[in-house]
């Protein structure tokens, strides 16, 4: 009675612990990002600057799975949120040539901020620097305020 009561509390423990019911943590795959993050101009014109992250899993055939893990996005940050989901969700995946693929997951920062002294309209600058596969830093120049009279 003892002993299956000891196999019953190890069967329960095994599927109630975190790595079995979750994918392992992504090291070597291949990643191309098919489009840049968009800066949303009411973002831009309100000089919104944030951080996301987001959790990405990976399988080995299919769409990325892409979902919020924190930063702002009550309100007007939804439109940050938005963009960084979508450039996210449309980077393409691969594996090196020799390995066995195995569904896994990273978290992804996306990283909104302004850079330099604003400059006058038009203003098109948009900087985009992707550190690696986990931080892309997007920046823009912000607009010289102008008053029509």
């Amino acid at each position: 009675m003892c002993r299956r009561s000891a196999l019953i509390l190890l069967a329960l423990s095994l599927l109630a612990s975190p790595s079995f019911s979750q994918v392992a943590t992504c090291k070597r795959f291949l990643m191309w990002d098919t489009q840049l993050p968009n800066y949303p101009p009411i973002a831009r014109a309100a000089n919104m600057s944030a951080t996301m992250r987001f959790t990405v899993v990976v399988p080995v055939e299919g769409e990325a799975q892409v979902s919020f893990l924190d930063g702002p996005d009550k309100g007007v940050w939804q439109t940050l949120v938005k963009s960084a989901r979508d450039y996210l969700s449309a980077r393409k995946y691969g594996w090196f040539e020799g390995e066995h693929p195995k569904p896994c997951s990273y978290i992804a920062s996306v990283e909104f901020r302004e850079a330099g002294e604003a400059i006058s309209s038009p203003n098109n600058f948009l900087r985009v620097t992707i550190e690696d596969e986990k931080h892309t830093i997007v920046e823009v120049k912000p607009t010289v305020p102008t008053a029509n009279y």
